[in-house]
């Protein structure tokens, strides 16, 4: 059978052959006027765009709700690739993320970085913290760098998940064996008679 060809003064805006459609220009549903993008899908409350796999039952939506925009996938992993192919970034159903390469906020990583955060002005890097508690960060600028605590609390140190080895609180004592030392170094040792 032959295509069928939907013209407008003479040419060519529509094609329809035995398994494919095809649009000379843009296409917009929804709405009339154009809006820059190659597919425009304009609706008064969240619209979708929606890819279905019928034979494994599966559906990728990408929508705007309110002012948010989002995709959203209906089973199994969200994985985007880079040209061929190959897994890039892989979101599970708990919101796990495992990239497959190395990670740059505020900038490409550097080689060999695996997690590269890049500033170019003073302040914290990175800040790791307790929704309703202690707050620790590292903190670059172009003259000195530094660990600690952004917020009124101790910073300890300590290995194999142990309890506080040392500790430095707030005012500046530094405490050995001692989570709670009164002068500027208090060290602590608890020994044991055999």
């Amino acid at each position: 059978s032959s295509d069928q060809i939907y013209q407008i003064g003479g040419t060519e805006k529509f094609r329809i052959a035995s398994s494919t459609a095809t649009f000379a220009g843009g296409l917009t549903v929804g709405t009339t006027g154009t809006f820059g993008g190659n597919v425009t899908i304009s609706k008064a409350d969240t619209p979708l765009f929606q890819l279905i796999d019928t034979t494994n039952n599966i559906s990728l939506l990408i929508g705007a709700d309110n002012s948010n925009t989002f995709f959203r996938n209906s089973a199994g992993n969200m994985i985007f690739q880079t040209a061929g192919g190959t897994s890039a970034l892989t979101l599970n159903s708990s919101q796990d993320a495992t990239f497959a390469g190395n990670v740059g906020i505020g900038a490409f990583p550097t080689a060999g970085y695996n997690l590269d955060s890049v500033r170019t002005t003073n302040g914290y890097s990175i800040v790791g913290r307790h929704a309703s508690g202690g707050q620790v960060g590292i903190h670059n600028s172009t003259a000195d760098n530094g660990i600690g605590t952004i917020n009124n609390y101790p910073m300890t140190f300590f290995t194999n998940n142990s309890a506080p080895q040392m500790t430095l609180l707030a005012n500046g004592n530094f405490g050995i064996g001692t989570d709670s030392p009164d002068g500027l170094l208090n060290l602590k040792h608890t020994s044991s008679s055999s």
